[in-house]
C-alpha cells in the first residue's frame, strides 16, 4: 500500500523546507506535501531588523565570560499545533573551555515534580496522541508522519543577540530505561527522545516521557555549545 516518507532540507540560515513523499503501490513517488518553517531570526534578517553581522564584544573583567546568562526558548509543535513552549533564562555552565562541549541545563529531571509547565500536549487531527505524529492536509492529500517534530528554538547571549537558532522537523529516538526511576515510563514505546545537532556550534538534546496519570511530560532538556563556538563568538581566542 501507499506509505509516507517525511524528508527535510536545510534551506539557508536558520529555517527549513520540510516535505513529505508519497510512496505509491507502482514504486514511484510524489511529493505530498511542501512545508516552510521560517525562523524568526530569518524573518527579522528579511526585514532589516537586527541583520547585521555579528561584531564581538570583548570583556577583560569577567573571568566567567561566555558561560553564563543565556537564554533559551525552545517549542515543539506540528505543522499547525502548538504541543510545549518554554523560555530559560539565566543559564550558565560550570564546564571548562577546555571541554569540546560545554553543557547548560535547561531543564533537569530531578525538578520535573510538581511542574505543570512540562506537560507535552501531544494533539492530533481528531484528539491526542501516544507518540508525535504530524498531520498534513493539502489539495490533493491526507496523511501522518510519525514519531516526527517541529523543533524551534533560539538560544540568546548575555547581550541579548541571537547567538544560534533554527526551525525545522526532527525524529524521534527511542528513550533508554534509567534504573532507579520509577516516575517514567522509560520502557513504554511512548516515551522518546529528539536530539538536534548542528556542526561547529551545538547540540540540544530532550527527553519525554509519560508521568504518572499526567500523561506525557518533558523529563529534560540539555543545551551543549561547543567551546570553540563560544570563543569565535565572544572573542576568547587568547584566553
Amino acid at each position: 500500500g501507499q506509505g509516507q516518507r517525511f524528508v527535510a532540507l536545510a534551506c539557508g540560515g536558520r529555517s527549513s523546507v520540510a516535505y513529505c513523499v508519497l510512496n505509491a503501490d507502482d514504486g514511484t513517488d510524489a511529493i505530498s506535501t511542501l512545508v516552510v518553517n521560517l525562523h524568526h531570526g530569518d524573518l527579522l534578517a528579511g526585514l532589516r531588523i537586527g541583520c547585521g553581522p555579528h561584531t564581538p564584544v570583548p570583556d577583560d573583567v569577567d573571568r566567567t565570560y561566555g558561560l553564563h546568562d543565556y537564554s533559551c526558548r525552545i517549542a515543539l509543535r506540528s505543522f499547525g499545533q502548538a504541543w510545549w513552549t518554554t523560555i530559560a533564562r539565566g543559564l550558565l555552565t560550570r564546564d571548562d573551555l577546555s571541554r569540546a562541549f560545554l553543557r547548560f541545563p535547561v531543564l533537569s529531571e530531578e525538578a520535573c515534580e510538581g511542574d505543570v509547565t512540562r506537560k507535552l500536549d501531544l494533539r492530533t487531527r481528531g484528539g491526542t496522541a501516544r507518540r508525535p505524529q504530524l498531520y498534513f492536509r493539502s489539495e490533493a492529500f491526507t496523511g501522518c508522519i510519525p514519531d516526527a517534530v517541529i523543533v524551534d528554538v533560539a538560544v540568546w547571549d548575555e547581550h541579548g543577540e541571537l547567538a544560534w537558532g533554527w526551525s525545522r522537523p526532527v525524529l524521534t529516538r527511542a528513550l533508554e530505561k534509567q534504573a532507579g526511576d520509577m516516575r517514567f515510563d522509560d520502557a513504554s514505546d511512548t516515551a522518546f527522545a529528539l536530539v538536534c545537532e548542528e556542526p561547529g556550534v551545538g547540540r540540544l538534546r530532550l527527553e519525554c516521557a509519560e508521568m504518572d496519570s499526567r500523561g506525557h511530560v518533558v523529563k529534560s532538556a540539555m543545551l551543549e555549545l561547543q567551546s570553540q563556538f563560544i570563543r569565535s563568538w565572544f572573542a576568547l581566542d587568547g584566553d
